[in-house]
């Protein structure tokens, strides 16, 4: 059984991303970690809107290892993972999730920067404008010896990188990336590419009847 009794140097971690506006610094997440290392990520700003009062998104990384989704009072997406203590290995992806320019504005979330441990921060003109192709924050722990690295196959390149918690294993870092954007084909390269398979497909097959006459 882990222990549950209080030490005098545990106590729960508030970690905050923000989005910078001119003087104004807007608040996106809040990623709490409490003194038992159970992660718990909310998306502020969606708690009580005036058409949803029970929305309330969070993601919860819990003691046993448990990952789960919640909104609605619904959970979803529920995972079985490492346990989030001393023992993890690796690298783990708690959230990940889409931020446009003007987000933090519109979610206009008034907050005390002195109430979190740390702050992520980043202005909002490194943002993506277009909802097709949104910038991304990515939340992560990780063991001591592991940093969330950008995945070139799909475009991803970081913008700005930071580790939140390093006190003990997970560790937990906070990543703003964008992604290459889909280059959409259009009707004329969609037949010229046709053609070409065609055409490939067609001298391919007399190349293999030559090899192999009957």
């Amino acid at each position: 059984m882990p222990n549950s009794t209080r030490g005098p140097g545990d106590r729960d971690r508030n970690f905050a991303v923000a989005v910078r506006g001119g003087v104004d610094l807007y608040l996106v997440l809040h990623i709490r970690r409490s003194w038992k290392g159970e992660l718990v990520l909310m998306w502020r700003g969606r708690e009580r809107p005036w058409d949803a009062p029970l929305w309330d998104p969070h993601a919860t990384f819990h003691r046993d290892g448990e990952l789960h989704h919640k909104s609605f009072g619904c959970e979803y997406g529920e995972q079985r993972l490492q346990k989030p203590d001393a023992s993890f290995t690796g690298i783990q992806q708690f959230t990940q999730t889409p931020v446009v320019a003007g987000d933090g504005r519109a979610l206009n979330v008034h907050w005390e920067p002195a109430k979190f441990d740390r702050i992520f921060e980043f202005p909002d003109q490194l943002l993506h404008t277009s909802l097709g192709n949104p910038s991304w924050i990515s939340i992560d722990v990780t063991d001591a010896g592991t940093t969330p690295q950008p995945i070139p196959e799909l475009g991803q390149r970081t913008i700005k990188q930071e580790i939140l918690y390093q006190e003990s294993v997970p560790y937990l870092w906070a990543t703003l990336f964008e992604l290459a954007p889909v280059k959409v084909e259009t009707g004329a390269e969609a037949e010229t590419r046709r053609a070409q398979e065609m055409e490939l497909a067609r001298l391919g097959s007399r190349h293999q009847k030559r090899e192999n006459p009957r």
